[in-house]
């Protein structure tokens, strides 16, 4: 009987979580836990409790992604054998002595790769109409350039929003790992260069910059529109202008009309 691969798991957010319980129940072999030791927003709660609950490992499993930077907690990753690093919603970049730590890493992103690598997936999906989506693929050291598995795309349609894109992403992403999980680790698909010709890539600081409308300016409607869509996210800052030295938030509502 073949033995289960040693998996480490980088996982955080609701989808981490969905998806360790689905490991454990699946009785896969998790040997050890990373997080990533930050704040949450009021929109990101934080899953570290209740993930650890679900494998409840000693100390010296469970590591705090500040603490790799020190070499004896990289030691006792690398101590751990795995065969599988793998990521979901981490927000950190593995670097190469990192992934060289176990045999295979890999990178669940909500994002139909090479479209919208990096930050807030989702969001630029609306903002610049690419597709959205969830993509499996290797990590390598730069971010989210990895060689494909599997990726299932998602095409937003008009009234979608910034939540409601990252809850379908999510969702893909979900049946996605549970579909083809049991092929990549038996070495049953083979990885696919991405096509850098499609590539698009944005960081943290794209978003932050995004949202302000100038009332003096001229913008497109359709530009307009997509911008206070893609801002529209429960607990998180939306799109917003200044009148009279006042910050006025946008956040839209949008239905189809039916006669």
């Amino acid at each position: 009987m073949q033995k289960k691969p040693r998996l480490v798991l980088f996982f955080d957010y609701q989808l981490g979580y969905k998806l360790a319980k689905h490991l454990k129940q699946k009785r896969e072999n998790v040997v050890g836990l990373v997080f990533d030791r930050k704040n949450k927003t009021i929109f990101e709660t934080d899953y570290k409790p209740k993930i650890k609950k679900i494998f409840k490992f000693s100390n010296n499993k469970v590591f705090e992604w500040s603490d790799l930077r020190k070499k004896k907690y990289i030691q006792n990753l690398k101590k751990l054998n795995a065969d599988f690093f793998i990521c979901v919603n981490f927000p950190k970049i593995l670097n190469k002595e990192i992934i060289s730590c176990a045999k295979n890493s890999i990178n669940l992103h909500l994002s139909y790769l090479p479209f919208n690598r990096g930050k807030n997936p989702n969001i630029w999906s609306i903002i610049e109409n690419t597709p959205c989506g969830a993509t499996i693929h290797k990590i390598d050291e730069n971010i989210d350039t990895g060689k494909i598995y599997v990726r299932k795309k998602v095409l937003p349609n008009y009234i979608d929003t910034g939540e409601s894109t990252y809850n379908k992403c999510n969702a893909v992403a979900y049946e996605l790992f549970k579909k083809y999980w049991n092929k990549i680790k038996k070495n049953k698909i083979k990885p696919f260069k991405q096509n850098n010709k499609y590539k698009t890539f944005h960081l943290s600081k794209n978003f932050k910059n995004l949202g302000f409308i100038d009332l003096n300016k001229k913008y497109r409607a359709k530009e307009i529109i997509n911008l206070l869509r893609a801002k529209t996210f429960k607990n998180f800052k939306s799109a917003y202008f200044f009148h009279k030295k006042k910050k006025i938030e946008i956040r839209v509502k949008l239905n189809f009309y039916e006669k």
